[in-house]
């Protein structure tokens, strides 16, 4: 989740009816406590759905921070403690979404879902590749074509995180019974994976022109020609 975002988690009561008020405590990782509270569960309630305020779900790390959701009751027959583990993530700086990465990999939302597009791996992959002086918020927040370009190569990084995997995760034919199709058997999964890289590369030259993705080897050199083995010239 990113940090400041509301938190809506549901609680089934599978260990049986509660017997006693519901409470709830949210912790970071150094252990402090952000929110709590207490919640009256009614007879024959199967549920209860914990809300923490975005205002109160923020990290206190620079980039990513677990956080856990404990809460306790009482059934007839036992005292009940779980505990749900998420990690808050810093903001993103940049207009990235799901459906363009999607877009970039030909895939539909049935193939790939939100919880595997990872924005925020991808955006550290285009990160790690910059100084660490490089003010990030500001290139955001100027919304121009360096912006936008930027965020294209965030979602082309988040894309080429997946390409590993993606010949196996996607069926090669699909039928529903309603509707069928049939994918292409030859797809050409190194320019796929080039396509991807000229993108990120082009929004890494907007803050580091000279950069480059992989080094470049020199195929041919000039070399002093060979005595002949005749004349020794």
């Amino acid at each position: 989740m990113e940090t400041g975002t509301d938190l809506k988690h549901l609680v089934l009561f599978e260990k049986g009816q509660p017997t006693s008020d519901l409470t709830y405590t949210l912790i970071d990782q150094s252990g402090a406590a952000l929110d709590s509270g207490t919640a009256v569960i009614s007879q024959g309630q199967m549920s209860y759905l914990i809300e923490v305020s975005g205002a109160l779900n923020v990290m206190s790390k620079s980039l990513i921070e677990q956080m856990t959701l404990t809460w306790s009751y009482t059934t007839a027959t036992e005292s009940v403690t779980e505990t749900y583990k998420y990690k808050l993530h810093a903001a993103i700086p940049f207009p990235v979404g799901a459906d363009s990465v999607r877009n970039m990999l030909g895939v539909s939302e049935e193939e790939v879902r939100e919880s595997d597009i990872d924005l925020f791996a991808g955006y550290l992959s285009f990160r790690q590749e910059l100084p660490d002086t490089t003010d990030f918020a500001a290139l955001g927040a100027a919304g121009d074509f360096d912006t936008y370009r930027i965020a294209t190569a965030i979602e082309a990084a988040t894309a080429l995180l997946l390409l590993p995997t993606l010949q196996v995760r996607l069926p090669k034919a699909y039928n529903s019974g309603t509707s069928e199709y049939e994918r292409w058997n030859s797809i050409d999964w190194d320019l796929l994976n080039a396509e991807l890289s000229t993108k990120l590369l082009t929004g890494l030259n907007v803050i580091d022109e000279d950069l480059e993705l992989f080094e470049v080897i020199d195929i041919f050199a000039l070399s002093d020609a060979p005595t002949d083995v005749i004349t020794g010239a």
